[in-house]
Formats: structure tokens, sequence, C-alpha cells
């Protein structure tokens, strides 16, 4: 029986013939002649200001031309170090910055900037509870809940986002008790946008389906 693998294996003759083939091919010959005219002319450059430098020290010609080399090496080795680590800077720099700029501005029309925390979110809730507002309350426990599924990059929120795609999302991530939320974003549909009057029972209820949700978030957090 012949496997799939082994007709898109190659055999070493082969493997050895194409990378042959790659490094005597004339674009890969001038890539490594500039490489090497570019790193001789650098070479001589630093040889030549070394020089300078240690005859000001009023260093001798034979301690000069056998400090010089090892010297100029160094200074390459370091400096290349020194290039590789600004560019790892740099590419982390931008992605912190692209980062930043696809953070989620708005959940649910509530506007979402850097001071914006679970926590936070969550004590608005429990201030507008206490006054009784539940409608409110129902709000900004809910958009700390998917907040912090956001932080946790369980899912990728946005302003267009519908109840299916979140589910979507979040099945596809194996989360749990997604059968829960789904009930959650039932209820909350129904007193946000229906304005459907609740009492105290009902945010109580309420309460307790988003604390089995963020802690199947935090074991979520936990596990990656």
């Amino acid at each position: 029986m012949i496997y799939i693998a082994e007709l898109l294996t190659p055999t070493k003759e082969k493997f050895d013939k194409t990378i042959e083939g790659i490094l005597n091919s004339s674009k890969y010959k001038q890539f490594n002649q500039n490489y090497i005219d570019v790193m001789g002319k650098l070479r001589e450059r630093i040889i030549s200001w070394l020089e300078k430098w240690l005859e000001s020290l009023n260093f001798s010609g034979d301690e000069i031309s056998r400090v010089v080399p090892s010297a100029s090496n160094g200074i390459i080795i370091i400096g290349t170090i020194i290039i590789i680590l600004i560019i790892i800077l740099i590419f982390l720099s931008i992605k912190k910055m692209i980062k930043k700029d696809n953070r989620v501005k708005r959940i649910l029309g509530e506007v979402i900037d850097e001071k914006t925390t679970t926590v936070g979110l969550y004590e608005k809730a429990r201030t507008f509870k206490d006054r009784g507002q539940y409608r409110e309350a129902i709000r900004y426990s809910f958009i700390a809940l998917l907040f912090q599924m956001n932080e946790y990059n369980l899912l990728s929120l946005d302003e267009t986002q519908t109840n299916s795609e979140i589910v979507f999302a979040l099945r596809k991530n194996n989360f749990k008790n997604i059968d829960l939320l789904e009930e959650a974003a039932h209820l909350f549909n129904k007193v946000w946008y229906g304005h459907k009057v609740i009492n105290e029972e009902v945010y109580k209820s309420w309460e307790k389906t988003i604390e089995i949700l963020n802690n199947g978030v935090n074991d979520f957090a936990k596990q990656k």
C-alpha cells in the first residue's frame, strides 16, 4: 500500500539536489556576495577606527595589529546582538500597539477604555442592585461577564457581534455552561431591550447564573 506521506516526502538525494540548486542559484550567490561585501566594508571601517583610536592612546604597531582583529570581531558580534534586541523591542512595541488598537471600544453600548475593569463593572452592577434598579444591574453584570471573556481571549468582541456569534466562539473554545449563557442572554434581552420588569428574587437567580459563568471563565483562564 502506498501512503500519501510517501508520495509527498522527497528522497534524501532529491532533497540534497534541491538545496544544492538553491545555493548555486545566481540570486542566492548575489545575496550572499552582497552580505559579504557589506560585512567586509563594515569590518574595514571598524578596524580603521580602532587603529586610529589605539594610536591616540600610544599603542605600538605590534600591539595594534595583535588587538585590532579580535576587537573588531567582538564589536561586530556585540553590534549584531544589539541590532537583534532592537528589532525584538520594535516587534513587541508594534504587537502591543496592535493589541491596544484591537481592544473592544463598546460592549452593549457601554464605552470601554483603558480604565475599564471587570471589578469596576461588577461594582456598578451592585450599586444599581442596591438601589433596586435591576434593569441597569443586569446590564452591567452582563457587560462585566463579556468584558472578562474578552480579556481572557475566550472570545473577541466587537460592537456588531450577535449572541449567536458569541456562542459560536465560546463553543469553539470548549467553554462550559453555554446553555446557561444562552439563558442569561435571553433574560438580558427581555429585560434590557424588552423592558421586562423583574423583582429581587429574579435578580438573585440572575446573580447565581452570572457567578457560575464567571467561575467558568476563571477556570478557562487557569487552563491556558
